[in-house]
């Protein structure tokens, strides 16, 4: 492993990382990013394509770096050690590899890999076990810090009360299978590249329409105010049933035009995690045929 000298998020450490294949990409390639999908990915590499960065994506990294910031101090009181953020490259099977850890001990033994709050992730180190999106990411960076033994991985708001924090150890099922999903990435490259310098194949990203007239702007508003409502009729019904339970005294209750009861639920099993836990791991393509067809969904976001 080779530490690099480089300010991470800087012009020069995104022109870096188009040379290597990246621990933040491993999900992408193995086909287990809702966020990047692997011909995206592919594209991304041979053109040095960088997706526009929305301001509320911004936003969110802005608040995930302040909170890996402030949690630092945390983590390295529980560890006893400093932490370090490098960015390191190797090469494996003729593979260019690179990292960029939240953090690194002296030793380069122990990874610090921080991500910000949110409740499924959080169930996920606390209950069901991390899934691909997180755990291929945290297996090439292991792959990359060569005497790393294990990678403490932290999901936290920045504070010592939304702090939630697994170990995780390279497993050699997985490794093996992030080593050939790369060499088959990088043999795939190359004739995309070829591909896409004849013109066989286009950009699979698809350019925004922009839209100012007045008929959009005037249904933009109308959506904008309806989400708005929603959210003030929400907060409203919201307290308006916790006034109403507050007055029952815990009993059921039965008014001129309400009626009010307590229904005790046994914990549910959660069958995801279930057979998560009891099956073997499977690749995508055996679970072909247990899968359902494309569909499209639309999303609006605000910008």
């Amino acid at each position: 492993m080779k530490l690099i000298d480089i300010q991470q998020g800087s012009s020069e450490w995104l022109a870096l990382r188009l040379g290597y294949f990246t621990a933040s990409e491993a999900p992408a390639m193995m086909g287990d990013s809702p966020y990047t999908r692997r011909v995206e990915l592919l594209y991304q590499k041979a053109s040095g394509y960088r997706p526009v960065v929305t301001p509320y994506q911004q936003k969110k990294f802005d608040e995930g770096h302040a909170a890996e910031a402030n949690v630092r101090p945390l983590v390295e009181r529980r560890e006893g050690l400093e932490l370090f953020p490098v960015t390191a490259v190797h090469t494996v099977n003729n593979l260019p590899l690179l990292a960029s850890f939240d953090g690194l001990n002296l030793d380069k033994t122990l990874i610090f890999e921080h991500k910000l709050w949110n409740q499924k992730l959080v169930a996920q180190i606390e209950r069901e076990g991390l899934g691909p999106l997180y755990y291929w990411q945290l297996e090439h960076q292991l792959l990359v810090a060569e005497q790393a033994e294990r990678v403490l991985f932290v999901c936290s708001d920045g504070t010592a009360d939304n702090f939630r924090y697994v170990y995780y150890e390279s497993q050699e099922n997985r490794r093996d299978a992030l080593i050939a999903g790369w060499q088959q990435f990088q043999t795939d490259l190359e004739q995309y590249k070829t591909d896409l310098e004849s013109g066989a194949i286009k950009s699979p990203y698809q350019e925004a329409v922009i839209r100012n007239d007045k008929t959009f702007r005037d249904a933009e508003q109308e959506y904008l105010l309806a989400m708005n409502q929603k959210k003030l009729a929400e907060a409203t019904l919201d307290k308006a049933k916790e006034d109403l339970i507050n007055l029952t005294g815990g009993l059921k209750t039965k008014g001129e035009k309400l009626q009010l009861y307590p229904t005790h639920k046994d914990g549910t099993v959660k069958w995801k995690a279930a057979f998560k836990a009891m099956m073997p791991e499977v690749s995508k393509k055996e679970l072909e045929p247990f899968t359902g067809e494309d569909s499209i969904s639309w999303t609006v976001k605000t910008l």
